[in-house]
């Protein structure tokens, strides 16, 4: 069926036979029908005397009343409507705020659990750092130690060796003196025997090769004597050396002392600033795990209360869902009645008076008639309402689209 088909339909209203043409279903036209007969037989019920087209007047406005009435209420409805989207629109608001903040936090409790983990960084460097520099100077000062502990064997055993050598000279100078006194003793014991063999020639001429024999042996062991003596001399010479060693032994071992107290030193500072870097480390731990709890506690009241508020929203949304249903039914039954009231009183209005039983079809034919001829006023209020009506119902389409927009 087209939607611009016109559609025929022989209604009863109050008595009278009306045929409606229109392009709404029979059964709609037929419920504006008996929407308005009930209006009519009431007031005629409760007015007897009235004539059928003052009945007619006063259901046209009693279903006028009604149809105000209810614009009003869905008026207000819509301003509830609008104040409840604002009220949606500052909670929204508010959340997208409370969202920025949490995220503003978040991300300075990154940063500072990034700085923590930088300075928990630092602090192990520098605490390898630091037994580095431990080792090494451990390293350094076991060095030195050997180094002096190789220099005092070295002076001990030059020491040992220039006394060795001493002795040895000693006993050498002793011997060579022995000797000495006992070639003078045997010189001595010689010339005597000389000049006591003087007269003897031949043992003369023996005893002078003998005794230029024995001055040329003593003068060699002269010589040797005085050989040996130089070398004596230079025993003076070796117990300089060793002392010179002893002083050099006392001055590595002062330096030794004094780096040992230096890095001892250094690693007490190094372990200050250690455990300096970790109480502060400890510190900043600590608030940061206070911050990340009060975050924590901020962030579920937040949550909290956003969920409290889409509960609300959703209520309120279903709440207005429901009446706004429940006004499209009683608007669509409203606007039914004032159509089916108006056009049987255009109707009347145009047939004069009402027509009898008997001549229902004759009837049918004047209400056709009527809706070509009916009172030019009356048309033009019903067409007048028609528009608000059909406003009014957009409006109310639109504003429904909205809503399901935004619950989705």
């Amino acid at each position: 069926m087209h939607p611009d088909e016109k559609i025929r339909t022989t209604v009863e209203i109050f008595g009278n036979t009306y045929k409606m043409i229109g392009t709404y279903n029979q059964a709609y036209m037929k419920r504006i029908s008996v929407y308005v007969n009930e209006n009519m037989e009431a007031i005629a019920k409760s007015n007897p005397r009235l004539d059928h087209q003052r009945v007619a007047v006063l259901a046209l406005v009693r279903m006028a009343d009604e149809f105000f009435q209810l614009k009003g209420k869905f008026d207000a409805f819509e301003r509830e409507h609008s104040e409840s989207k604002q009220r949606i629109e500052e909670l929204r608001k508010a959340l997208e705020l409370t969202e920025e903040k949490e995220r503003g936090k978040a991300k300075e409790a990154l940063e500072l659990q990034q700085r923590c983990e930088a300075l928990e960084a630092d602090n192990r460097r520098l605490a390898e750092e630091a037994e580095e520099q431990e080792r090494a100077k451990a390293n350094e000062a076991l060095e030195l130690q050997q180094r002096i502990e190789a220099l005092e064997a070295e002076n001990r055993r030059l020491a040992e060796e220039a006394e060795e050598k001493e002795r040895a000279k000693a006993n050498e100078a002793l011997e060579l003196q022995q000797r000495i006194e006992a070639l003078e003793a045997e010189n001595k014991r010689l010339a005597e025997e000389a000049e006591e063999q003087r007269g003897k020639a031949s043992e003369a001429l023996e005893l002078q090769q003998w005794i230029e024999a024995l001055e040329a042996e003593n003068k060699r062991l002269a010589e040797e004597a005085e050989e040996q003596r130089g070398k004596a001399s230079e025993a003076p010479l070796l117990r300089q050396r060793v002392e010179t060693l002893e002083a050099e032994n006392r001055r590595l071992a002062e330096e030794a002392e004094e780096k040992e107290r230096g890095i001892a030193s250094e690693a007490l500072e190094l372990r200050q600033r250690v455990d300096s870097l970790e109480a502060e480390n400890k510190r900043l731990a600590e608030e940061a795990e206070l911050a990340s709890l009060l975050w924590a506690e901020r962030v579920e009241e937040w949550q909290a209360k956003y969920e409290n508020a889409a509960r609300e929203a959703a209520e309120a949304s279903a709440t207005m869902e429901s009446r706004i249903a429940r006004l499209e039914a009683e608007l669509a039954e409203r606007e039914a009645a004032a159509a089916q009231a108006i056009a049987a009183a255009a109707a009347e209005a145009a047939a004069g008076h009402a027509p009898s039983a008997e001549s229902a079809g004759t009837g049918a034919g004047d209400a056709q008639d009527a809706e070509n001829t009916g009172d030019l006023s009356l048309e033009a209020r019903y067409q007048k309402l028609q528009e608000e009506y059909v406003k009014l119902q957009n409006e109310f389409n639109e504003w429904i689209q909205l809503t399901i927009s935004e619950t989705q």
